[in-house]
């Protein structure tokens, strides 16, 4: 808990201001400790949720109940998935929609957004309603159609960069996600990254690869489990220049993974791969 609570004020204390959470992640409560830990800068901070109820709560319960937990008259940014109506995952959340933009009107929330995981599922939401923010999957690997976009090659209706400069245009803000891949992709990334080149900090690279991009998305989220994380992400940022070595091993990286994919991908995240680089039929190596 200790560790928690600094890596939590230390992030603050270094510039981080939007704290992204999930209730619940791999059975950890992080609600409650985390409005705890920073109980004395709340005011200060932006709080990011998914709002989703559980242990038999209703809607409007689970509202009220992060209300009271972050000690805030407001949450300033919730999501939702962008799953159709009849999407036998999420479909009910389509439900949700109305009720956070009553709670907006009133001023319990801020902005109301979604994280995008399909072409077809964004254009459903922005055909219905007005939302505040995109979430989208970016990084050094999951976003080769904005480079080819860059360099005039042509790019097709519905790849990543005609989403992001469409939801610009409507006001909308941009914020990334999985800045290092897909969950399934990091370990194995540090893990090449440590062979291909030991002296270069692969978090570092890709990172800041973002802040090159040429994007500028208006937040990226990352996920920091201890306090060594927070330091090596806050060090990117205030070091934005990258390297021709951290390049040479984004660029080995990349290309592991268009061969290696199928191995490292589960299938929650498959939805990924519309994003990536055209990759080899499941089975080749």
């Amino acid at each position: 808990e200790k560790e928690r609570e600094r890596m939590l004020r230390d992030a603050f204390e270094f510039g981080v201001n939007l704290f992204d959470l999930y209730d619940v992640e791999h059975n950890i409560y992080q609600y409650e400790p985390t409005a705890r830990y920073l109980a004395p800068v709340i005011k200060d901070c932006l709080i990011s949720i998914t709002i989703r109820p559980y242990d038999g709560r209703t809607l409007e319960e689970e509202m009220e109940r992060d209300l009271r937990l972050f000690g805030k008259d407001y949450i300033d940014l919730v999501r939702i998935h962008a799953w159709a109506p009849d999407h036998p995952r999420f479909g009910h959340e389509w439900d949700y929609w109305e009720k956070l933009f009553k709670w907006k009107e009133e001023g319990k929330i801020r902005a109301v957004g979604v994280p995008v995981h399909a072409w077809e599922d964004l254009i459903q939401v922005l055909d219905n309603f007005p939302i505040d923010f995109v979430i989208f999957p970016y990084n050094f690997y999951h976003n080769v159609a904005f480079l080819a976009a860059q360099s005039e090659r042509k790019v097709k209706t519905g790849d990543f960069d005609n989403m992001a400069e469409m939801v610009r245009k409507r006001g909308i803000g941009v914020i990334t996600m999985k800045p290092f891949a897909g969950d399934n992709f990091v370990t194995p990334f540090k893990e090449l990254a440590a062979i291909y080149e030991p002296d270069v900090n692969f978090v570092q690279a890709a990172l800041r690869y973002i802040i090159n991009s040429g994007l500028e998305p208006d937040c990226t989220l990352a996920g920091m489990y201890y306090p060594s994380h927070v330091y090596e992400n806050i060090d990117a940022f205030f070091n934005p220049d990258m390297s021709d070595r951290e390049r040479k091993l984004l660029n080995k990286l990349r290309g592991n993974a268009r061969l290696s994919w199928n191995k490292w991908s589960s299938d929650y995240y498959k939805f990924l791969h519309a994003w990536a680089p055209v990759t080899p039929e499941v089975g080749d190596t």
